[in-house]
């Protein structure tokens, strides 16, 4: 499959949420809640909505980490080293977190 081409939308029509923690800097670990629907995904940090993706778009980066990164709202997805980061608030105020494997393989997986 290359980028652009989708699924049988069969395939991903998972829709719910999916919460996972991020540990950044010694003693900061921050919860981020992803919401799935039909066609956005919702990343939020506590009651803080900090970004609406495109779930079509999220999915093509997912499968195909661009060379740069994915920026969103208040959110950024990258990929360094094969470690994928999520960078958080304007100017990263909140930080740039290390996605754990495991949930990148699981989002992957249903988005």
């Amino acid at each position: 499959m290359t980028p652009g081409q989708h699924l049988d939308p069969a395939a991903y029509r998972w829709v719910g949420w999916h919460s996972f923690e991020l540990t950044g800097q010694p003693g900061s670990i921050i919860t981020i809640d992803l919401r799935a629907g039909r066609d956005n995904i919702e990343i939020t940090a506590g009651n803080t909505l900090l970004a609406i993706l495109d779930r079509d778009e999220f999915r093509d980066w997912l499968t195909y980490p661009a060379p740069g990164a994915l920026p969103k709202d208040d959110v950024e997805w990258s990929v360094h080293s094969g470690v994928t980061y999520l960078t958080l608030g304007e100017d990263a105020e909140y930080g740039t977190y290390a996605v754990p494997a495991q949930t990148i393989a699981y989002l992957t997986g249903v988005i």
